[in-house]
C-alpha cells in the first residue's frame, strides 16, 4: 500500500515537472514567437510621405498578416497570456524589442494603460449603457433623447470610442458633449474640431468650444499644428483663431521659424544616435484588437469588473457590436495599450465576410531611418522650407489673431475717444455760466421813472 501511494506521489511529480518543463520552453523558444509574429513590416521610404494627400494611402501596420486563420489566433492568444505571466505586459515588451515596424508606436504599458477601479466600473456602464441604445433599434432622436449628457470622463471616451465613425450620431455627439461640463469633454471636442472628416463636423465642434474654457485643450491644439498630417494643422491653426486664442501667440510666432515637424531628429536609443521621424499610420480596427489590449485569460490582470469583449472571427459575418467574453478568445477591452487620435471608415478589398468599410485608427509612429534616408528627407524639407504646410498654418494662426486683435484695440480706441469727448461736453456744460437772453438784460437794467428824473 505503500509502495503504490509513493509510485503515484512520484507519477504526479513527474507529470508536474513535464508540465513545467512544456510550459518553460514555450516561452523560451523564439523561433516560436517569430512564427506567431510573422507579419510582414510595413517599414516605407520616408520620403513617400511627403507626398501622400491620401488617407487610404498611409502606411497600416498589424500585428499578424491579414490571412492568419482564427486557429493561429487562439494559439497567439494562449502564447501572449504564457508570455504575460512572467510581467503583465511582457508581451509589448516583447513586440518593440523584436517589431522594428511596431517599436515606435505610443505604447501606454503598466498604470498608464489601466484604468482604476471606480474607473473601470464607470466606463463599462458607459459603454453597457451606449451599446444597449444601439441594440434597441430606436431613431437617432430617441437614441439621444434617453442618453444623458456624460458627467465622467470615462463616459466621454465610451462616446466617443463607440460613436466617432458613425457620421449619422456625429451631431448629437457634439451636443452631448457641449452640454458636458467636464475637462475630458472639451479636449473630445478639441480633437473633433481638428480632426474629424468633414467641415460641418469641425465647425460644430469650434462652435461649440467657443462656449467654454479651452485651456485644457490647449496641448491638443498646439500638438495639432505639429501633427505629420499637414491638414491637421490648419485646422488646428483655424480653430486657435476662431477661439481668439491670444495667449498663444508667444508660441505660435516661434513655430513659425521652426523646422518642419516631419524632419528627422536625433536621438539616443540604446546608447547609439540614430535618426528618427514621426509618420502617420493606421491600424485596422478589428483585425488587430490582441495589439491595443491583453487577451482574457492571464491571472495577473484578472479584475471581477473587468470589460471584456470576444475577438471576431475573420471567418464569420462580423457582428454588429462585439459581445462581453462568451469564448477563450476574448480581450481585456477595459485595458488599452494604444489610443488613437482619430478615426475613419474606409474600403477593404476581399473584405467578405466582413463589411467593405472597415475601421481604421490613425495614430503616430516614431521610427529609425537610415542615415541616407535623412539626408534625403532634410533635403526634399529643405527646398520647400519657405512655403511649408506647418510655416503657412503658424503664420494662418499669428496673422488671424493679430488682426483680431487690432479689431478690437481699435473698437476699444474708438469708444474710449467717444466716452472722453462725452465726458468731457458734459463737463463743459456744467462749467459755462448759462447764457442770458436779451429779453433778461433788458429787465435787470435800471430805468428812471419820471418823478425820478425830475427831482
Amino acid at each position: 500500500m505503500c509502495r503504490s501511494a509513493a509510485l503515484a506521489c512520484v507519477c504526479i511529480w513527474m507529470a508536474c515537472e513535464h508540465a513545467r518543463a512544456q510550459d518553460h520552453s514555450v516561452l523560451n523558444e523564439p523561433i516560436r514567437l517569430r512564427h506567431l509574429l510573422s507579419a510582414t513590416p510595413s517599414l516605407p521610404d520616408p520620403l513617400r510621405a511627403l507626398d501622400c494627400n491620401d488617407l487610404a494611402k498611409v502606411p497600416q501596420i498589424r500585428l499578424q498578416d491579414r490571412d492568419a486563420a482564427f486557429a493561429h489566433v487562439t494559439d497567439l492568444v494562449v502564447n501572449i497570456n504564457r508570455l504575460n505571466l512572467r510581467a503583465a505586459d511582457n508581451f509589448i515588451e516583447e513586440l518593440k524589442r523584436r517589431r522594428p515596424d511596431l517599436a515606435g508606436l505610443p505604447f501606454r504599458t503598466g498604470r498608464d494603460g489601466r484604468l482604476g477601479s471606480d474607473e473601470r466600473q464607470r466606463f463599462g456602464k458607459a459603454v453597457q449603457k451606449v451599446h444597449e441604445s444601439l441594440r434597441a433599434g430606436a431613431s437617432r432622436l430617441d437614441f439621444w433623447a434617453g442618453l444623458l449628457p456624460p458627467d465622467n470622463p470615462q463616459a466621454v471616451t465610451a462616446l466617443t470610442q463607440v460613436l466617432w465613425t458613425d457620421s449619422a450620431y456625429r451631431p448629437g455627439l457634439i451636443e452631448k458633449l457641449a452640454d458636458c461640463d467636464n475637462e475630458e469633454a472639451t479636449r473630445a471636442l478639441a480633437r473633433l474640431a481638428i480632426f474629424a472628416d468633414e467641415e460641418w463636423q469641425r465647425s460644430a465642434a469650434r462652435a461649440a468650444l467657443q462656449r467654454r474654457d479651452t485651456r485644457p485643450a490647449t496641448g491638443i491644439l498646439m500638438d495639432g499644428l505639429r501633427y505629420p498630417w499637414p491638414a491637421v494643422a490648419h485646422y488646428a491653426a483655424t480653430t486657435i483663431v476662431q477661439l481668439k486664442r491670444v495667449d498663444l501667440l508667444p508660441d505660435l510666432e516661434r513655430m513659425v521659424s521652426a523646422p518642419d515637424p516631419r524632419s528627422p531628429e536625433r536621438q539616443m536609443v540604446n546608447g547609439v544616435e540614430v535618426p528618427v521621424v514621426r509618420e502617420l499610420v493606421r491600424i485596422n480596427h478589428l483585425r488587430n484588437c490582441l495589439l491595443c489590449h491583453p487577451p482574457l485569460g492571464n491571472p495577473n490582470l484578472e479584475a471581477r469588473d473587468a470589460l471584456t469583449r470576444d475577438l471576431p472571427d475573420p471567418g464569420s459575418p462580423l457582428p454588429l457590436y462585439l459581445e462581453p467574453a462568451r469564448t477563450g478568445n476574448a480581450v481585456r477591452a477595459d485595458i488599452i495599450y494604444l489610443r488613437q487620435d482619430f478615426s475613419l471608415l474606409q474600403r477593404v478589398t476581399d473584405a467578405a465576410p466582413w463589411p467593405v468599410m472597415q475601421r481604421f485608427d490613425f495614430l503616430v509612429r516614431r521610427r529609425i531611418v537610415t542615415e541616407e534616408q535623412a539626408t534625403a528627407l532634410d533635403f526634399a524639407l529643405a527646398r520647400c522650407a519657405e512655403d511649408s504646410p506647418y510655416r503657412r498654418a503658424a503664420l494662418l494662426a499669428v496673422q488671424g489673431l493679430c488682426r483680431g486683435n487690432q479689431g478690437i484695440t481699435a473698437w476699444l480706441l474708438v469708444g474710449g475717444l467717444v466716452l472722453m469727448l462725452t465726458t468731457w461736453l458734459l463737463l463743459g456744460s456744467r462749467r459755462r455760466p448759462a447764457r442770458r437772453s436779451d429779453a433778461d438784460v433788458r429787465l435787470s437794467v435800471p430805468t428812471l421813472s419820471s418823478k425820478e428824473g425830475l427831482s
